[in-house]
């Protein structure tokens, strides 16, 4: 697996993927629908559409995460989310083209197996890709961390059907220590509920992403989680304004 980084959209963006590489069938719904919400639990790990709901209540827990639990948020989270929105609207931008200018990107080229027309396939393609702390969190148990995996436009369409065994092999290039059984619940929001938090967030529906539910219990996922706070601390001036706001442990300060 190689790798490339990247942070921002100027001169050191990932390059447009040529077509040849064909992502669409990494990322799309090409295997039927493996994302259809079902009332019996999912598999550990596994990413489906889930529901995420404004309604406040108690934090969830992580037996509840993977038993498909609508996830909530708070109402801290929520002025938060309205703080940065507000943020962004003094400068002049969205909060789309925040995300595209400061999150981390990595360009991972993998390999993947596909069934293309009956058969299996090998396909090498690069996808880029963030995984950054979500600004608005859902309301979680303290051993919880809520993130987001962020497929740069280049590489996935904003409606796209996200594969999760692709998903998976992705979370693994940011925390090769991941035991998905033990600490991970990922889904991708149902398209109803991508700008259910606030109506002008548009983040939600303009990229396509994963909700990450990470519960550390190795070292090695610790310390890759630890480092991942750490160079956003460092390049996020929206992670600096709250700092400066007195709010630093919302942020990972």
């Amino acid at each position: 697996m190689a790798t490339r980084t990247y942070v921002g959209s100027g001169v050191d963006a990932p390059p447009k993927l040529a077509k040849s590489s064909s992502v669409t069938k990494v990322i799309g719904a090409n295997r039927g629908d493996p994302f259809a919400i079902v009332k019996a639990p999912p598999a550990p790990g596994e990413l489906r559409l889930g529901q995420l709901s404004v309604e406040y209540g108690p934090p969830l827990t992580w037996e509840q995460l993977k038993a498909g639990e609508p996830a909530r948020t708070t109402v801290a989270a929520y002025e938060r989310l309205k703080r940065f929105l507000a943020w962004c609207a003094e400068r002049k931008h969205t909060e789309l083209e925040f995300v595209m200018a400061t999150v981390f990107w990595h360009t991972v080229e993998s390999d993947f197996t596909l069934t293309v027309h009956g058969e299996l396939t090998s396909i090498t393609s690069e996808l880029t890709v963030a995984l950054e702390p979500n600004v608005c969190p859902c309301h979680v148990t303290p051993d919880i961390e809520h993130w987001s995996l962020w497929y740069h436009p280049k590489c996935a369409a904003a409606t796209a059907v996200l594969d999760p065994g692709v998903c998976h092999a992705l979370l693994r290039h940011f925390l090769p220590s991941l035991v998905p059984e033990d600490e991970l619940v990922a889904f991708q929001a149902r398209p109803q509920f991508r700008s259910r938090l606030c109506p002008n967030a548009d983040i939600g529906t303009q990229m396509a992403h994963v909700h990450v539910f990470l519960r550390p219990r190795s070292e090695g996922t610790t310390s890759a989680l630890t480092n991942l706070r750490l160079e956003r601390r460092l390049r996020s001036p929206w992670a600096e304004a709250e700092r400066l706001g007195g709010r630093a442990s919302e942020v990972g300060f």
